[in-house]
């Protein structure tokens, strides 16, 4: 059991299955109990940012923030259909390089969290001189002007991740940071307002793995809500987490995760409910919600192998977004010491987040930290005596080691949004 256990908290994406998955529960062992669990698990050192990292995770946004996203979007962001740049781009827009436009977006937050930490970073003058050039007066005048005739667009991974670069920037005591915070401002604000629109329409939530499930956006517009005093968005991002989620029992632990998932579905709403319920509701919520951590069913949120969805009954069941079919095939490779392969997702290809195909392989990567950053949070939602509280604690470091070693892997440098992931992980604090 301890070597089943240590070999699949090692890999980042095991080959994908290309038959579905056989009915019932999974095939891995289960613990006697929680203390069987935690002897076999293995115990690294909690991964820091120091600055060799913080480097690390520069490198990227500052290549790509001026590098022109390939092609237009439904609505001309600043490529015309003929692929003409609308004039003067570069002055009314912020977020034209690194992909798309909310890679380009958590790329800027990236560099704004490494300069704030590290405010003697070699690169300093570098990030400040980007920073000054796209969030400017009059490229956030742009992006507002854009957005109010832009629909759907961006909505609302893209809304969130504005929302925390100006979280970011508000609460840095440093002069230019504050006038770039009043430059993103007006822009914050529409975008909030926008979201609370969004939740009252939205009837379903979505629940794959990918960047626009529905409790991580939650969780986003919480965090962000709460450190800029908008009480408000956070009041209507609580709502609908208790409106959604609230009957949920029984997580379909089974579908995860799968090809190009970037976050966990069950721990994301798990860690959301932990925000929008007080603990002597959330204990038992989550009770329901989730299998014993040292039972078979929680297996798969142990590892970030990739394996089919399966089809079930009951209130558990994987959701329609969730169920049949199996991740694209792919052979596994070695990243950082470990085995995984190379998939399709969010992420992936031009226009993604990156300039190609590897930065979809990031992808495991950036679901190595979002799981250590679940693992953690639900560890600080539930009561210090609570016997997963250890278990949770040791499974988060567990995970932002597997991220912090697989950032060797060269597909992770096609990948500048991926400092939004692994920062938040292994700098929890400022």
């Amino acid at each position: 059991m301890a070597r089943w256990i240590l070999i699949a908290l090692g890999a980042i994406v095991a080959a994908p299955q290309t038959t579905p998955a056989p009915k019932g529960p999974p095939a891995a062992p289960a613990f006697a109990d929680l203390g069987a669990l935690m002897l076999a698990l293995p115990s690294p050192a909690a991964p820091r940012l120091d600055e060799a990292r913080a480097q690390w995770f520069v490198a990227p946004p500052l290549a790509c923030l001026d590098d022109l996203q390939p092609r237009p979007t439904s609505r001309p962001y600043f490529w015309e259909a003929t692929f003409k740049p609308v004039d003067g781009y570069d002055k009314i827009r912020a977020f034209y390089g690194c992909g798309d436009w909310h890679s380009a977006v958590n790329a800027t937050w990236t560099i704004t969290r490494i300069l704030r930490q590290f405010p003697a970073i070699s690169t300093g003058r570098l990030i400040r001189e980007k920073l000054d050039d796209h969030l400017g007066q009059s490229n956030f005048e742009g992006e507002l002007a854009y957005f109010k005739e832009a629909g759907a667009f961006e909505r609302p991974y893209g809304y969130v991740c504005l929302l925390a670069l100006h979280a970011e920037l508000q609460t840095w005591d440093d002069p230019q940071a504050a006038q770039w915070a009043g430059h993103v401002a007006p822009l914050s604000h529409y975008f909030s307002e926008q979201l609370i629109a969004y939740l009252k329409d939205l009837d379903r939530p979505v629940r794959t793995g990918g960047q626009t499930n529905t409790a991580t956006v939650l969780l986003a517009m919480i965090d962000a809500a709460e450190t800029l005093h908008d009480y408000a968005l956070r009041a209507a991002a609580i709502d609908y987490a208790k409106k959604a989620y609230t009957k949920d029992t029984a997580c379909a632990t089974d579908t995860e995760p799968t090809a190009g998932d970037l976050a966990s579905p069950c721990l994301a709403e798990a860690v959301v409910m932990g925000r929008a319920l007080d603990r002597a509701a959330f204990v038992p919520w989550l009770d329901a919600f989730l299998p014993p951590a040292f039972s078979s069913r929680f297996a798969p949120l142990l590892t970030t192998n990739v394996v089919a969805p399966q089809r079930q009954a009951g209130a558990g069941a994987a959701p329609p977004e969730r169920q049949g079919g199996g991740a694209a095939a792919a052979g596994p490779e070695r990243l950082g010491g470990a085995d995984r392969a190379g998939g399709a997702g969010a992420g992936g290809g031009p226009g993604r987040g990156g300039r190609g195909g590897g930065a979809g392989r990031a992808a495991p990567i950036a679901l190595a930290f979002s799981r250590s950053d679940a693992f953690a949070r639900l560890a600080g939602a539930l009561p210090e005596n609570d016997p997963r509280v250890p278990v949770f604690r040791r499974l988060a470091v567990i995970h932002a080691d597997i991220g912090a070693r697989a950032l060797a892997d060269p597909a992770a440098l096609d990948a500048p949004w991926l400092g939004a992931y692994g920062i938040r992980v292994l700098s929890p604090s400022k």
